[in-house]
């Protein structure tokens, strides 16, 4: 009989990563694909993404978005929401193994739920470090909750063994969004791109997500550094993709929002599909911002990359990356239209390259035995 294994996914970062074990598990012969969308694929207000998934899985949805900038109603909403449909989910199907990903407060609550249902829980991305936010404590709370562990690189695995993790649970796994780097090549034509969001031929892409452990004073900075720049550089244009929903997203959106007012060259859109947005970030001039995908994904793409503040503190570093306060934003874009060649050159990469879809089976198989 085949074995019922389940994926939860509750935002468009998280997806990317998973796709490719999700997509194992959907071809393989061995086990049955469970995926439950939630969080941020349910809301409008972040481009309803749920509607792309389904159009290429079946999927269960269970929405928690109410009074989304609000970190204690998504957990209340977990428990009074999520915590009766996973039970419906699992009395029906009989989960033999749930795979929740990363650091998210609201992966967090529902990784509650799943223990609190007697449901065996392997965690990925456990034992990283970001200093940043509160995404740490979320993120070794998940782990400690968690029957079994697929870390992305042996730093983290070291990190989950001074834990106390038993190394005989964990499965080094690497991060399975990086395979596609092996043979990248653009799916869509930089022409294409530009016309598409109105981009000039130099263009920036901006994700730049909340500092959970600041207060928001340091998002009207951001902001008014780049355009310092782009007052400066005429021919340079902008395209900013939505923040997730971490608590500060609606200030940022507000200066967002103040920034376009008067600028033809700043572009703003909701979401990008998975292969679209590495086009993208593929064509760019450079990357400035604050999200994991910056400084694990986009240096395979051979861009500069601008990682500003401390949300992602603590993570490796590739060699095209430069680390910015928020103060020095305008002066190291200026450095990169300077130096941009030099930079990208003799690339060293700050995270490896598993063959994680192998290994992911091969640990999974082990583990269900």
């Amino acid at each position: 009989m085949k074995k019922n294994i389940c994926f939860v996914t509750t935002t468009r970062a998280e997806l990317g990563l998973l796709k490719p074990l999700i997509d194992t598990i959907k071809n393989s012969k061995k086990y049955n694909l469970i995926l439950i969308v939630s969080g941020t694929h349910l809301s409008e207000e972040f481009g309803n993404t749920y509607k792309n998934i389904e159009s290429e899985y079946e999927i269960f949805k269970i929405d928690i978005m109410e009074n989304s900038n609000e970190i204690n109603n998504i957990m209340g909403n977990v428990f009074n929401l999520f915590y009766p449909e996973l039970e419906k989910i699992n009395k029906k199907n009989n989960i033999d193994l749930i795979f929740l990903l990363g650091d998210r407060f609201e992966i967090l609550a529902i990784t509650q739920v799943a223990f609190i249902l007697g449901i065996k829980i392997c965690h990925l991305a456990g034992g990283d470090i970001t200093k940043g936010a509160m995404d740490d404590q979320f993120r070794n709370a998940i782990t400690q909750l968690s029957n079994y562990h697929m870390p992305f690189s042996e730093e983290s695995k070291d990190n989950l063994i001074k834990m106390n993790i038993n190394d005989k649970n964990i499965y080094l796994l690497g991060n399975p969004g990086l395979e596609v780097f092996k043979n990248y090549k653009p799916m869509i034509k930089k022409k294409l791109i530009l016309q598409r969001y109105n981009l000039n031929e130099k263009y920036i892409l901006c994700v730049f997500h909340p500092e959970t452990k600041n207060n928001t004073e340091y998002i009207k900075t951001f902001f008014d550094n780049i355009l310092i720049f782009l007052d400066k550089n005429q021919d340079i244009s902008i395209l900013i993709l939505k923040t997730n929903c971490d608590p500060g997203y609606v200030e940022i959106l507000n200066q967002i929002e103040e920034a376009i007012k008067n600028k033809n060259k700043i572009n703003f859109i909701d979401n990008l599909e998975r292969d679209e947005y590495l086009d993208v970030a593929y064509f760019s001039y450079l990357y400035i911002g604050n999200s994991s995908s910056g400084l694990y994904e986009l240096p395979y793409l051979n861009i500069p990359l601008i990682n500003v503040g401390n949300r992602q503190l603590g993570r490796h570093l590739s060699s095209n990356i430069i680390l910015s306060d928020f103060n020095d934003i305008s002066q190291n874009l200026e450095y990169i239209k300077n130096n941009r060649d030099k930079i990208i050159s003799n690339l060293k990469f700050g995270y490896k390259i598993y063959n994680s879809k192998e290994i992911f089976i091969k640990s999974l198989d082990t583990i269900l035995k």
